[in-house]
């Protein structure tokens, strides 16, 4: 049912009718009253006011199933037999304004009737319930409101008001659904009842008729064929005051965002006279038609100005991806208009255009109605984030909408700037791209030739005289080679310019820096390009690993291009249409993994959304049988995803029961078939735990492969290459020791770092779905390059084991078509690695110094290749260079390669060499019969002038009493030592280990014992001495704990202490626990600062009451500002793993959550979430708990329930550690925080040092 719900609000999310003249066919209708419009298409009516969408009214039939009676002015949907029928009749009635609907529900059913409202048009806006007039607050606050009969919304313009009446019902009421993901909605649910008819009288405002001027469409007439170049100014806009945004983001990340140098149109190739530059395709494409992005086309025939426009041919029922310009910066809080001319082969046609500027899938935009001509078409919106994307086109839900009509829409001259009204058109006299004729801009060094074209169009009337200087560079900004041309372009024409690659000899990305030097301007036009200059990979031996990537649609003719990157496979949520391409995957040795246990494909209940019953399982049964005749071919079949994420139904052994049908059924058709585990979202301890419990389901015996995602912040945080041995561990203890494992997913990096949005490569998965933001290769790029290089590594020196990984890649589509493509920095990086690797195996493991790796790959003939990196948090971070790697002077045949395969530059002294060793990996390649020396030559390397560590050591407390010393083996060989342990500086235990390779050993502890509303204190050393000689390892911990208890009363969240009287407190002393950074003493005693902190679980999840006294309360910042004043700051780690690695700040698994009064309420506010795909929450309030502000006489509570979802994975059971610190934030008269108290030891505060959070356990 949500999910229905869902589908059918994506269909009519921010979606506005811009025009009347729309031709109907049988079973839809259009009626009009003034200003008021009624439109009845496939059983769901929508009602508009001036063109504008004001609610959507779903009568819960199934228009696929009526037989349709309507004259003119009514409409009956009589529905045909059928068991998912619900409705027997709808009726449509509409005369003087008022819309009857009439819904007749078959015996003994009943279904919801949706009237659905943009947020948009309610918030703040009050509504009439019955008697009671609300208020709709501008932000979500509560989910349901109260139930009513008749409801008036839109009173304050009574020209739009809107009365809904209903009768024959059981209730009804208005409801938010603005805190679910992806929803900005409100709905009227209509609670109907059995056996009955429900009437809804909707009255339509006063009775106003239009004038002859007052019309629904809001285009504007053609204007002269030629392009202005000065805008002209309109009274809502003063153009002098208007400016590009250049935001200090960008700066520091060394983008080049496409954005224009004229504040009145930032669109930098606005008229598509630079061909597709500066353009992507994405935003959507669930339902691709097979000729790929064959819809759009570059039209030179048909053109509102200038040389060419964009065209459109729309395949109705078909979706292919939106046109969409490259993400510019735009201003928070700010408003922005885009304008464009589009002209339809048919009047009446539609179009969309979205706005995106919030986390994928949250769109903003409008559907509009094209009329006869170049019309001109606007859509104004309100930037709430630090960059924003425009795409046209068709969004996926026109599909339920089934608006679309056969035909041609060409698209051209688009505009956006500042404001809310559109300027006249303008753009930049002259543009400057690259092209290569070859897809997506990749060259291949087995092309015979290499060429990059460079072309100018001059889009004024006037000849130009330019001078062009292209720079080659590197991927790091190195030039390599400077050529210049001159030349005179006439007006409104192109040039083209050829710059040969052959003499530059660089492999990987290259960087082109253009200046076009106009005659008679000052300033240059700035352009940048890219190229990728790759090794053909098609007929290399890359052993049996695959490496892989998403995409959907992926057709065989794809499958060439592919190969030659080194991609040589894919996987798919969907079905392939067309069978036969599987046996042509196969001929090809291509494996595309498609799954079938998905609500995509087969017509029965989704395992995340509620437990089977008998009928469902019988329903499964019959459906795979059906379905899996037709693709008895395909090899690999992946199964479940995610099944351990927050809120999913069903259970390991439910899974395992789904698993072991499917297997039987596809087995019955192909015994040859592979076998998939479901795939948790995360290799690491919670993944790992998931299949364990499958397993000992019964799922082992269905299986033929272990499945999982390989999420996390980075590719050493938690480490990859230590969970793939704990995997290896756990598939082998039952009994699955040969079946490989597959890497379903992975990273998807964010390639560029804006904190505004919380976006970075060191945090894993990104879900914007932002496509290519810089034209040029920004610091973040390279890093997420090299930590997909880093992932790779891990996988390739266990690829006796691993045999695939795929790549989360952000392309939403397949890149066909008038594309001129951005090659990406990562397949440059990962098509030299494979390339170098090819099917060698690893050899060794040498460690050398801190914090870095190096594995040696060996060749059947002795040749080798070295992979070295550094995987230090600062150097990730660029907070630091790196380290100086020193070695002895390489004999002849060796070499230094970088990770895009290029030579890399060193110092030499005396005998040795020296290079800064970084986050990027550097390779030594060495010939046939090298493998004895490179290890000799690698025993004299130095990585930072330290020794080599041989395990890691990570403390765990595992109860009130009792802890664990974790030894990690790092390297690949059994490591045998004496670990001794001291507690509080007295010998606690000592013992002998015998590690496997890259296996661990736990040493049970005993620590001083927890309780709660005190912290227990613990000083731990460990060091582990190597029976081989080598340089001990030592760490040290000093822990603070504390019990939680569980809670056996209710605890009501309104502030009142009486809840808490059999809690014991911890009490936050200023006298001993006051952070200031402040230099002179700002804590004047306990009238000026002092808490109580009560903490206590249940099974619903973790309550917490603190309880200060301050002199004075300020607060006067509201999120996600609110530390500024006096505020609280929880900081929780999931993992409690913030002592395995000192220095390294927050991780994937921690999180902030703010707790202050904002804008007038008690809110609960997440500053820093964890990494998506490990707490699958985001940034911002949290609507779900609850949360208690009061004040009075110097005493501030603070009351609030965060409920399990808020803090997944952790389970609300005793035993449950993770690690906690809180702050409470202090600001005094001049509302400025100047203080706060803290849990953490001094000196230190909680602030991204979750080493020294203290660890909490459940009671």
């Amino acid at each position: 049912m949500r999910d229905m719900i869902l589908r059918a609000l994506l269909g009519i999310f921010c979606v506005v009718l811009l025009s009347t003249s729309v031709t109907f066919a049988d079973g839809n209708r259009n009626w009009e009253s003034g200003l008021w419009q009624v439109v009845v298409t496939d059983g769901m009516a929508k009602l508009y006011h001036d063109g504008n969408v004001m609610m959507s009214l779903y009568p819960a039939v199934r228009y696929s199933e009526v037989d349709v009676q309507q004259d003119d002015d009514s409409i009956t949907l009589n529905t045909l037999p059928s068991d998912k029928q619900p409705v027997e009749q709808v009726v449509y009635r509409f005369a003087d304004y008022v819309l009857d609907v009439a819904v007749k529900f078959k015996p003994d059913q009943s279904k919801p009737i949706l009237l659905s409202f943009s947020g948009e048009l309610l918030q703040g806006k009050t509504v009439k319930l019955d008697k009671r007039t609300v208020t709709v607050p501008m932000r979500f606050e509560k989910h349901e409101f109260p139930h009513a009969k008749k409801m008036v919304f839109f009173s304050q313009t009574p020209q739009k008001q809107l009365t809904v009446q209903v009768d024959g019902v059981h209730f009804a009421n208005l409801r938010d659904y603005r805190n679910q993901p992806n929803r900005t909605d409100f709905q009227v649910f209509v609670h109907t009842q059995k056996n009955s008819v429900a009437h809804l009288k909707i009255t339509l405002g006063p009775k106003v008729e239009k004038t002859p001027t007052q019309t629904k469409d809001k285009a504007v007439s053609e204007p002269k064929a030629q392009k202005p170049q000065t805008p002209a100014k309109q009274a809502q806009i003063d153009v002098s005051k208007l400016r590009v945004y250049e935001p200090t983001w960008a700066t520091r990340d060394a983008l080049a965002l496409a954005t224009s140098t004229m504040p009145v149109n930032l669109l930098s190739n606005p008229g598509f006279e630079a061909d597709l530059s500066s353009w992507t395709w994405g935003i959507t494409s669930y339902t691709m038609p097979d000729r790929g992005l064959q819809s759009w086309h570059l039209d030179t025939q048909v053109k509102h100005t200038g040389r060419q426009s964009l065209r459109y041919d729309v395949i109705p029922g078909q979706v292919p991806p939106m046109a969409c310009t490259m993400p510019f910066a735009t201003q928070p809080g700010k408003n922005y208009t885009v304008s464009f001319y589009a002209r339809p082969q048919h009047a009446g046609m539609r179009t969309s255009v979205f706005v995106q500027t919030d986390t994928w899938p949250k769109f903003q935009g409008k559907r509009v109605t094209l009329k006869d001509g170049w019309q001109r078409y606007t859509c104004t919106f309100k930037a709430i984030n630090a960059m924003v994307r425009i795409g046209l086109g068709d969004p996926w839900a026109v599909i339920n909408r089934k608006d679309q009509r056969a035909g041609s829409i060409w698209f051209d001259d688009v505009q956006l700037h500042e404001g809310d009204t559109a300027l006249d058109f303008t753009q930049e006299p002259l543009q400057v791209w690259s092209d290569t004729q070859t897809r997506e801009q990749y060259l291949f060094t087995s092309q015979p030739q290499s060429t990059v074209n460079i072309h100018a169009a001059n889009t004024t009337s006037q000849a130009q005289q330019i001078t062009l200087i292209i720079d080659v560079q590197d991927v790091w900004g190195k030039t390599h080679h400077t050529q210049t041309f001159t030349s005179d372009i006439a007006a409104n024409q192109r040039q083209t310019f050829e710059l040969p690659l052959e003499p530059i000899k660089l492999k990987g990305i290259l960087r082109l820096n253009m200046q076009a030097h106009v005659s008679g301007r000052k300033t240059p036009v700035m352009a940048y390009g890219r190229v990728a200059h790759l090794v053909d990979l098609s007929q290399s031996d890359l052993g049996a690993f695959r490496y892989a990537q998403r995409r959907d649609w992926v057709l065989p003719r794809d499958v060439p291009f592919l190969k030659q990157l080194g991609v040589r496979g894919t996987l798919s949520f969907f079905l392939p249409r067309d069978p036969s391409v599987i046996e042509q995957f196969n001929a090809m040795d291509f494996l595309h993994i498609v799954t079938m246990l998905n609500k995509r494909d087969l017509d029965v209940p989704h395992f995340h959304d509620a437990r089977y019953t008998d009928a469902d399982w019988e329903k499964l049964d019959k459906a795979l049988e059906q379905r899996l005749a037709t693709y008895a071919v395909q090899p690999v079949w992946k199964t479940i995803n995610e099944p351990n994420t927050s809120g999913y139904m069903s259970t390991p052994e439910d899974c395992a029961k789904a698993v072991t049908l499917f297997a039987r059924k596809a087995k019955a058709v192909n015994p040859n078939a592979v076998i998939l585990t479901p795939d948790p979202y995360n290799a690491s301890r919670s993944g790992q735990s998931w299949l364990d419990q499958f397993f000992k389901a019964g799922g082992n015996r269905a299986v033929d492969a272990v499945s999982i995602h390989t999420y996390r912040a980075r590719p050493e945080d938690p480490d990859l290459a230590t969970d793939i041995s704990r995997l290896i561990e756990l598939k082998a203890r039952h009994g699955l020791s040969d079946a490989p494992i597959y890497f379903t997913e992975g990273e998807g990096t964010c390639p560029y770092n804006v904190p505004q949005m919380n976006a970075t490569p060191l945090r894993g998965f990104y879900p914007w779905r932002l496509g290519p933001v810089s034209q040029d290769v920004g610091h973040a790029e390279r890093l997420a390059a090299a930590m997909m290089c880093r992932t790779l590594l891990a996988c390739l020196a266990n690829r006796q084991h691993v045999r695939y990984y795929l790549n989360w890649y952000q392309e939403e589509a397949p890149q066909l078509g008038p594309m001129l493509g951005h090659p990406d920095t990562s397949m440059a990086a990962i098509n030299n690695l494979l390339n170098l690797i090819g099917n060698r195996h690893l050899h060794a493991e040498e460690l050398i110094g801190d914090d870095s790796r190096t594995y040696v790959f060996a060749g059947d003939d002795g040749s080798t290749v070295t992979a070295m990196w550094l995987y230090d948090l600062k150097v990730d971070r660029g907070e630091s260079q790196g380290k100086e790697l020193t070695m002895p002077k390489l004999p002849a045949g060796w070499k230094l390669l970088d990770f895009q395969g290029n030579p890399i530059s060193v110092k030499q002294e005396q005998n040795r060499l020296a290079l800064m060793l970084a986050s990027h990996p550097v390779f030594l390649v060495t010939p046939a019969g090298s493998v004895d020396h490179v290890l000799k030559h690698l025993k004299q390397t130095q990585i930072g002038g330290l020794g080599a560590q041989s395990v890691a050591l990570q403390l765990r407390r595992t109860s009130a009493t009792t802890g664990v010393i974790q030894v990690v083996n790092r390297l690949p060989s059994t490591n045998h030592g004496k670990l001794a342990i001291k507690l509080n500086h007295a010998p606690l235990t000592q013992a002998t280990l015998s590690i496997d390779p890259r296996m661990q050993q736990k040493v049970d502890i005993t620590l001083p014992s927890t309780q709660p509303g005190v912290y227990a204190d613990a000083e731990i050393n460990a060091v582990f001495t190597p029976d081989d000689g080598a340089s001990p390892v030592t760490r040290h911990w000093q822990q603070q704990a504390l019990t939680v208890a569980q809670l056996k009363r209710d605890v009501r969240i309104d502030g009142d202490l009486s809840d808490w009287s059999d809690i014991k407190p911890l009490h936050i002393d200023g006298s001993s626990q006051v952070w200031t950074w402040l230099k002179e003493q700002t804590w004047h005693g306990k009238q000026d600062l002092d808490a109580q902190l009560y903490m206590g679980y249940k099974s619903d999840g973790l309550y917490m009451c603190v309880v200060v006294q301050d002199d004075f309360f300020s607060q006067q910042h509201d999120m996600p500002n609110s530390w500024r004043g006096d505020s609280l700051q929880l900081y929780v780690d999931l993992m409690a793993d913030g002592s395995d690695q000192l220095g390294t700040r927050y991780d994937s698994n921690d999180q902030v959550i703010a707790i202050a009064k904002s804008q007038g309420h008690d809110q609960m506010f997440r500053t820093l979430p964890p990494e998506w795909q490990i707490g699958f929450v985001d940034v911002g309030p949290i609507t779900d708990g609850q949360c208690a502000i009061t004040h009075r006489q110097g005493q501030t509570v603070y009351e609030f329930h965060l409920p399990p979802r808020q803090l997944f994975p952790l389970q609300f059971k005793s035993g449950t550690t993770f690690g906690f610190a809180l702050a409470v934030n202090d600001a005094d008269a001049d509302h400025k925080r100047r203080q706060a108290l803290v849990t953490t030891p001094p000196p230190h505060q909680p602030h991204a040092l979750p080493e020294f959070w203290p660890v909490v356990v459940l009671e």
